[in-house]
């Protein structure tokens, strides 16, 4: 565990958060797509060579005031709940977290606007060319007080993190090739609607735009859990592809995506079956788990049209196991379905299900669901 005596931001702190929706123009001139940024975003720490352990890479650099306290300013989320959501340093470490609540119910959903929170992080981060190393706070967070902390992190410069930049639009190659689908379409990884734009207006809900398309739906999939070119547990074996959000140490099943149509019940699909060896650290041997995909395999049929509030096509996001960091990974995904919705301007509305909810769908055949984005 680091262990830190002083706060370099103390201008933050003493600034506070402005929630204003500042233009891009006031942010940076550079134009990124939302696809770029979802596509780019990867976990850094200090580690190099043999020990490297994350793709980025930090630098001992700490970024200026002003930009941490700009990104601050940005992590207003749309929200489920009226609880309280906080952001605190100490030393250099920010935390994220919220104000405990005597309801559990209120507890489970800030655990997942907690979430949402920490993928805007990663987000911003990205997008403004800085790396965030995380210091985990235990699976279900640390009570700090009357405060539950979800994660800390370490926000400094970073190095390039692809052959071309900071950001790549490439699709997941080396050391084992992208396999296409005949289900979804590719995903697109670049596009014409920028980032900055568009992040700090982000809703749970739209009324305003098109149907979503066979292609939209494909890209949602890709947004809430895709595969993306950079590589994780680059240290230990088992070393896989990265993806568009955050993983706990790298596990890959703490979360399922499951897409409702026409009756139908599909299970997102972003490895294939297999492991296969591969070195690619000298002395050192890696494995690689099948090859990074974007599919959908059909587990059955359901009908739970009484839930969809009037949409044909939804987005069940669903937990593993009954951990506080399986639902933060349900917040990420969420965070990544609303900036995608909205780059593709379609008609879309969210839900967390409750517990009636949730046992009526586990009784039809799909076990805990947690959130849904209808379409």
């Amino acid at each position: 565990m680091l262990q830190y005596t002083f706060n370099p931001y103390w201008k933050i702190v003493k600034t506070g958060i402005n929630k204003s929706n500042p233009s891009r123009e006031n942010m940076t001139e550079e134009i990124t797509s939302i696809e770029t940024v979802l596509n780019s975003r990867c976990s850094s720490g200090f580690e190099v060579g043999i020990n490297k352990r994350h793709w980025g890479i930090l630098t001992s650099k700490i970024p200026e005031a002003t930009k941490i306290n700009k990104i601050l300013s940005l992590l207003q989320i749309p929200r489920f709940s009226e609880g309280k959501l906080q952001n605190w340093f100490e030393g250099e470490r920010l935390f994220l977290g919220f104000q405990a609540d005597n309801d559990t119910v209120v507890n489970r959903i800030l655990n997942i606007e907690s979430g949402m929170q920490q993928q805007a992080l990663n987000l911003y981060c990205t997008a403004f060319k800085l790396g965030l190393g995380t210091i985990n706070q235990g699976i279900d967070g640390t009570p700090y007080g009357e405060k539950i902390a979800a994660t800390s992190y370490i926000i400094r410069e970073t190095l390039p993190s692809y052959k071309r930049g900071f950001f790549t639009t490439s699709k997941p190659g080396q050391p084992r090739s992208f396999k296409s689908s005949k289900k979804l379409s590719a995903p697109v990884r670049e596009s014409k609607q920028d980032f900055f734009t568009n992040m700090p207006s982000l809703t749970s809900s739209s009324n305003k735009g098109s149907q979503a398309s066979e292609h939209d739906k494909s890209q949602l999939l890709w947004a809430a859990k895709g595969r993306t070119p950079h590589l994780i547990r680059l240290q230990v074996l088992k070393m896989m592809w990265g993806l568009t959000i955050p993983t706990w140490k790298g596990g890959q099943d703490y979360t399922r995506v499951h897409l409702i149509t026409g009756k139908k019940n599909y299970l997102y699909t972003n490895l294939t079956k297999g492991i296969i060896p591969k070195s690619i650290v000298p002395q050192q041997i890696s494995w690689i788990q099948g090859r990074p995909t974007h599919d959908l395999e059909q587990t059955g049929e359901i009908n739970i049209d009484n839930m969809l509030d009037g949409f044909n096509n939804a987005i069940i996001l669903c937990n593993n196991e009954n951990t506080n960091k399986s639902l933060w990974e349900i917040g990420y995904m969420l965070e990544n379905l609303f900036l995608q919705a909205k780059s593709l301007q379609i008609i879309f509305k969210s839900k967390i299900f409750s517990q009636s909810e949730i046992q009526e769908i586990g009784n039809k055949g799909l076990s805990n669901p947690v959130a849904a984005v209808m379409f």
